[in-house]
């Protein structure tokens, strides 16, 4: 059974998203019609609305349904009516307050008998993200002070309460998803998402709280990369003025492009070197583009991925090859590292793989190495090829017959005729390893 203590805090959370998303309304109307009272209203408006939602929610438990509505209807008449007075009390107004008092108490109690994931919806979601965006943009249009750190909490506290209550929802759909029953979470699970999330919230809150020197770091680094570019720029034009015929000459007004020397720029249009300048861009562009930043994106991925795992279960994703046992998954296909990517990491394992004492399981993980080795096509190894399937297509495009022919009848000795491993068995899958390094 699912655990009502979690049950209660998921509803509870819900409840509170839904009510605040009115908070870009309600800072709109107190700055633009009464001129004070806008963080004592905001107050008052959503430790109102947030009871009545919750009393709400719990009289729908009540055994009678008339008792369940005459305790709705109590509820809404006293929250309303303690909203106008307190409302009129900070504000002076009594318009505002009426509005206000009444449209954001019935939104409260209307609907709560949803099921949880279902009481803040993204739309409660979109709707108040893009209230705050139309507020700013109204106060300023009126010429109004805008309270910018007051919207900024709303959508921020609005903000992460979404996302955890997506994040928590996630969990109870994968768990049940096959399921007829409400089963819970199990706690290891929950509590690595928990951790997860206040992590990116932690980091989120160090950039803000941050900033200003994380900006100035960025500015500095932005100058001396131009700063950089400028001396390399400045080199290869006054090379190519030499190799053109025309000297480079200094501008005393220090006029044209700045770090490089008017005549020099001027010199571009009649020597046709200066074309050349485009090949080394776009080939380093290209370079950095489709060597550096694939892996980079592919390592971050990756690196995020393990790291959820193990969150979740405790230890990374094993990698098995030719595995048959069927495995309920719900994800997308990722994409396939670079060459560069598989090669460096297949070195590295086959670095550990030496460290390995001697025996057969060392023989058999080494085995798995060469299966897995970077030389071989996408695709070409199938879970269901045998060892001499396997020889055959190794031999075919890549190392030399006799290389392979070796490792397949110490494998087909041990696992076939039950003779175990020869004595040179791991002596002949290090040479086919080398080979391949």
């Amino acid at each position: 059974m699912r655990s009502s203590h979690t049950d209660a805090l998921l509803t509870g959370a819900a409840l509170t998203g839904r009510c605040l998303a009115w908070g870009p309304l309600w800072v709109l109307m107190l700055a633009s019609f009464c001129g004070r009272g806008l963080l004592p209203g905001c107050g008052i408006l959503t430790v109102l609305s947030c009871a009545a939602a919750v009393t709400a929610r719990c009289s729908y438990r009540l055994r009678k349904r008339s008792s369940g509505f005459r305790l709705r209807g109590f509820t809404l008449l006293l929250t309303g009516s303690a909203a106008v007075t307190l409302l009129h009390l900070v504000t002076g107004r009594w318009v505002v307050p009426v509005l206000l008092g009444t449209l954001t108490q019935c939104a409260a109690v209307s609907g709560t008998d949803k099921k949880p994931p279902e009481l803040f919806h993204v739309t409660a979601f979109a709707f108040s993200v893009t209230g705050a965006a139309v507020s700013v943009l109204l106060l300023r249009l009126a010429m109004l002070p805008v309270p910018g750190t007051l919207l900024l909490v709303f959508t921020a506290v609005i903000s992460a309460l979404f996302f955890l209550l997506r994040n928590q929802f996630m969990l109870t759909r994968m768990v049940n998803r096959r399921s007829r029953t409400e089963t819970a979470v199990p706690a290891e699970i929950r509590r690595g998402n928990l951790v997860m999330f206040c992590g990116v919230l932690a980091v989120i809150f160090l950039l803000l709280l941050l900033h200003a020197p994380l900006l100035r770091l960025l500015r500095g680094a932005v100058h001396l990369l131009v700063l950089l570019v400028r001396t390399l720029g400045r080199g290869l034009v006054r090379l190519i003025s030499r190799l053109g015929g025309a000297p480079p000459e200094t501008d005393a007004e220090g006029g044209g492009v700045p770090g490089i020397p008017e005549a020099e720029t001027a010199n571009a249009g009649s020597s046709p070197l200066f074309a050349l300048l485009w090949i080394p861009l776009i080939a380093v562009t290209v370079y950095i583009c489709y060597f550096f930043l694939t892996d980079w994106v592919y390592a971050i991925r990756e690196f995020f991925v393990n790291l959820l795992q193990k969150l979740r279960s405790g230890e990374a994703p094993a990698k098995t090859f030719g595995h048959s046992e069927y495995t309920d998954t719900e994800t997308a296909a990722q994409p396939e590292p670079g060459i560069r990517l598989r090669r460096r990491r297949w070195r590295r394992s086959y670095r550990a793989w030496k460290r390995l004492p001697e025996g057969d399981a060392k023989f058999y993980a080494g085995y798995q190495l060469l299966l897995t080795a970077p030389a071989w096509a996408q695709g070409a190894v199938r879970g269901a090829d045998t060892v001499q399937e396997i020889r055959d297509k190794w031999a075919k495009d890549y190392l030399p017959e006799e290389l392979l022919n070796a490792v397949t009848a110490d494998f087909h000795a041990d696992k076939y005729e039950c003779a175990g491993l020869p004595a040179h068995a791991a002596d002949d899958l290090r040479k086919a390893l080398e080979a391949l390094v």
